[in-house]
């Protein structure tokens, strides 16, 4: 599996969403969002194909966001989120100043299963999620 930064198309993304049933979104709408995101994850399996994806979100100073987390229901419990969450880590990493302290946030719901799944990343629970701070 590979990971790749800021590779993830719109049509990527809407065969994502279409996948868990999410919501149909205009293709302009997407490609707007993607051309504001801090950074785009897509999981690619060795056969080139789309596995799962994320994207960074925020003001690439103080606070960054992992959103629209997807994994395609026929690749989860493979690791493609782990792999996912762990490259948007280590990319907020390389992008902050070595001097400031930032806080990496992801909206999740407040289940168990879901806490303990973002706790072992080093993600600490918060009002309205996870979050971790990076410094």
């Amino acid at each position: 599996m590979k990971v790749k930064v800021n590779q993830l198309t719109a049509t990527d993304f809407i065969s994502l969403t279409d996948s868990v049933g999410w919501l149909p979104l205009p293709e302009e709408q997407v490609k707007h969002a993607l051309a504001r995101s801090v950074a785009t994850f897509a999981a690619f399996d060795d056969e080139d194909n789309l596995m799962g994806m994320a994207r960074l979100l925020g003001d690439g100073a103080f606070i960054f966001y992992i959103e629209d987390m997807i994994v395609n229901p026929k690749f989860q419990n493979q690791h493609v989120g782990t792999a996912i969450i762990e490259k948007s880590i280590e990319t907020v990493k390389e992008m902050k100043h070595p001097d400031w302290f930032v806080t990496l946030d992801v909206m999740s719901d407040p289940e168990p299963e879901t806490i303990s799944y973002y706790e072992k990343f080093g993600f600490k629970q918060g009002a309205n999620g996870m979050m971790m701070d990076i410094n």
